[in-house]
């Protein structure tokens, strides 16, 4: 009976190639990175060899099982399924793999058959963690808030599967509360390595570049850090910042009934300005908005932007500090309120030196006086 029809098709395709050609020592060796790479994919741990068997096999709480280790026999059998993957690395892989080896056509059967049973042993391994359960964990809806309740879920991801469960989260991110989700995506970010962060920010960049799901960008703004910002790439970061810009233009907020009557969307750029390419572009539109003459427009400014004015501008010099001299001269005393905040909370000492003296100088304006004719009577003006 041929090789191809007594073993798994993964295996026989990994080492097809090499065994057809009569390179019988390549096709024992293909055979056992396949091994490697399946006990790395079910483990979802990293490394290879002697370790990687005893990280996935051994110890007291096996990352794979064999059986359901409640004998003293499982665990005989455990430890000797152990035994067997650590003497095949190193009587078998690593022999071949720094030494001149040639293997016959009946040893190559004979070993790769071998293989071929501890791969289904493997394929039948219980593991603690399976990706399709945990997901489930991630989008429960008694997820806790909790940034520690986040960080001790993400640590029940093996290091070899954290990038996988990412990507299925965030690709499955519709099915879960976004507040609940940012906690998660915010531990698990921090554990990632370099390259798959980058890699990461790229999928997010692609999205970025080319989404009009307003939606999508506030999910990705909650779930990213604000410095993460710089990572994504340009034609992204400027499509989205003119997004942002063009609706705080629109931005309106009532602050009596503490609402934003428009502009929401652009609130969202809040956080980020630091990191912002059209940083000249955001500080002109918010400076109009604050010497406009409605009322809401200078409260979203207020609301949404004003308390961050120290921490990503320079100076207060020839866009936003002439409008708050100018409110200040006008007697507004929101702005002024707001002013003492962001001046006696800053750490560049020029604010306070700027604005001190008209703060100290301030007059609040008037309250209007309201006339009859100001009273407009309508049909709705009804006694009851």
């Amino acid at each position: 009976m041929e090789l191809a029809s007594r073993v798994d098709s993964r295996l026989w395709s990994a080492i097809e190639s090499a065994y057809d050609g009569g390179n019988y020592t390549t096709a024992v060796l293909e055979a056992m990175h396949f091994l490697g790479q399946l006990i790395r994919d079910r483990s979802g741990l990293e490394g290879d060899g002697q370790s990687l068997v005893g990280a996935a096999f051994g110890g007291k709480t096996p990352v794979l099982k064999v059986n359901q280790l409640q004998t003293d026999s499982d665990w005989n059998v455990q430890h000797g399924i152990e035994q067997i993957l650590r003497g095949l690395y190193q009587a078998v892989r690593n022999p071949r793999s720094h030494e001149k080896h040639t293997d016959t056509l009946e040893s190559t059967e004979a070993l790769i058959l071998f293989i071929n049973y501890l791969i289904a042993l493997i394929d039948q391994a219980v593991s603690p963690f399976e990706k399709t359960a945990f997901l489930k964990r991630v989008f429960d809806a008694q997820f806790l808030e909790d940034r520690r309740y986040a960080e001790l879920l993400v640590a029940k991801i093996p290091p070899g599967q954290r990038y996988n469960v990412l990507i299925e989260a965030y690709r499955e991110r519709k099915s879960g509360r976004v507040k609940k989700l940012a906690y998660f995506f915010a531990a698990l970010l921090k554990l990632l390595t370099t390259e798959q962060i980058e890699r990461f920010c790229e999928l997010v960049s692609e999205e970025l570049s080319t989404t009009e799901n307003e939606a999508s960008i506030r999910f990705i703004r909650q779930i990213l850090p604000d410095d993460y910002w710089l990572k994504l790439t340009e034609i992204a970061r400027l499509r989205v910042e003119g997004m942002f810009i063009s609706s705080i233009k629109e931005g309106t907020y009532d602050s009596t009934l503490g609402q934003c009557m428009a502009g929401a969307f652009g609130s969202w750029a809040g956080g980020i300005e630091t990191y912002f390419l059209l940083k000249d572009e955001l500080e002109k539109v918010l400076a109009e908005k604050l010497n406009s003459g409605v009322e809401e427009e200078r409260s979203y400014v207020l609301q949404f932007f004003f308390g961050r004015l120290t921490v990503w501008l320079q100076m207060p010099e020839w866009v936003i500090g002439p409008a708050i001299h100018a409110r200040l001269e006008a007697g507004d005393e929101a702005v002024r309120d707001a002013m003492k905040f962001v001046a006696w909370k800053s750490t560049p000492p020029w604010w306070k030196e700027e604005f001190s003296g008209p703060l100290e100088k301030f007059v609040a304006a008037p309250e209007p006086t309201i006339t009859d004719e100001d009273v407009a009577l309508t049909d709705d003006d009804v006694p009851f």
